[in-house]
């Protein structure tokens, strides 16, 4: 039986699959290089006086808007950052649910009225929170900004699922999110349509963690077990 000879479109298609596996394997093996990356809750005021120094700077440099608007919702969020002798390299900052709704849910419009209002009661529930601010300072920083991400996170997601939270919502540029879904195997899903938000058109998003981990699982198991099993090493 003779093999038949793939056309040629079938030979660009497994040729991309094929340069797909290498990136990825080249981005986990980036990865690995920088797993000791020290990232912490920030709890102390002189930390927190730093990542809100560099939030600011981030805001006025990308033409966000006033960041004054954000201060009610501050209240209800934590800091996750990486720090180097003192020096906040970079920082996420989660908003939680229930005594305010996180953005991502009352400023955006969604596809589904149905599911907007699903959405907001399992957020008054404390279930469904928000990746908000991501912020990373490169001119103090030679780890590439994924790697220090992909840290920061990895606390975040973590804590959240001590917490119990079950979901977390997002606001982003959508090619920006397709980038995340295949670099971390992570699962967010548009809600709604684009509209410009802060600089950019911009979407919702949002994505229940116990899918990520399967997925991560599955697909990337050795970042797998640094994201959900390994040690944090702490910063100081």
């Amino acid at each position: 039986m003779t093999t038949p000879t793939p056309s040629g479109k079938e030979q660009e298609i497994s040729q991309a699959i094929r340069r797909a596996e290498i990136q990825s394997k080249s981005n986990l093996e980036h990865f690995l290089e920088y797993f000791d990356t020290k990232v912490s809750l920030v709890t102390g005021r002189d930390q927190l006086e730093k990542v809100e120094e560099l939030e600011a700077a981030i805001w006025s440099t990308n033409g966000f808007g006033s960041i004054d608007e954000y201060d009610k919702y501050k209240k209800c969020s934590s800091v996750f950052a990486a720090f180097l002798d003192e020096e906040c390299l970079g920082f996420t900052r989660i908003f939680h649910g229930g005594e305010l709704y996180p953005p991502p849910f009352t400023t955006m419009d969604f596809f589904d009225s149905e599911r907007k209002v699903e959405t907001l009661t399992a957020c008054s529930l404390g279930k469904i929170e928000e990746v908000g601010t991501l912020g990373v300072d490169h001119d103090s920083s030679e780890i590439p900004r994924g790697i220090l991400s992909a840290n920061m996170w990895r606390l975040a997601y973590r804590d959240a699922v001590n917490r119990e939270v079950d979901t977390w919502g997002i606001i982003m540029e959508p090619e920006r999110v397709v980038e995340m879904n295949e670099k971390f195997s992570f699962k967010f899903v548009q809600l709604g349509p684009e509209s410009y938000y802060q600089g950019g058109m911009c979407a919702p998003f949002i994505m229940s963690l116990s899918e990520v981990a399967e997925a991560m699982e599955h697909q990337l198991p050795e970042l797998y077990d640094w994201f959900v099993n390994d040690e944090v090493v702490a910063a100081n």
